[in-house]
């Protein structure tokens, strides 16, 4: 649950679980089987300058993360704002080695970056970012307010 809206990295947590790769891999099944966790995969148009195989996690219940485990708030808010886009279809997220991402791609047309406290700045770069992969469409979700275009808010999506 500490790896809500985090990449998760299989030989990391195996080794941390004390868990062979395989048997970890058998028990993400089993929760996203479930329903318990989804895993998102990455959106890929480089392989050169992208993350390709690390997949991100999420928790269906939030308040079964804030009980069990220490979650920021953004890693929190990201999560409830995925459990929204999750039922618009295909979720992706979007990340560079260099660490620049999209935290959400929907279908391969809408990119949305979420940030609690959002600003001109985010928007700029998420502007450039979605034009350098080709994405039309694009939105900032934020909790705060900020008198832009192309910001929403999760009573919005």
């Amino acid at each position: 649950m500490e790896r809500t809206g985090s990449r998760l990295d299989i030989q990391k947590l195996a080794n941390v679980l004390g868990l062979s790769r395989p048997t970890l891999n058998e028990y993400i099944y089993f929760l996203e089987g479930t329903y318990f966790i989804k895993v998102i995969k990455p959106y890929s148009t480089n392989r050169d300058v992208e993350i390709r195989k690390a997949g991100k996690l999420y928790v269906c219940d939030p308040g079964l993360v804030r009980q069990f485990s220490q979650v920021d708030e953004g890693s929190l808010f990201e999560n409830a704002i995925f459990w929204n886009l999750h039922q618009k279809g295909n979720v992706q997220y979007y990340q560079r080695k260099n660490g620049t991402e999209i935290d959400f791609i929907v279908n391969n047309n809408f990119a949305y970056e979420v940030k609690i406290h959002a600003t001109k700045e985010d928007l700029n770069k998420l502007q450039s970012l979605t034009q350098d992969i080709n994405i039309k469409h694009f939105n900032l979700i934020s909790r705060d307010y900020l008198p832009q275009q192309n910001v929403l808010y999760l009573f919005n999506l």
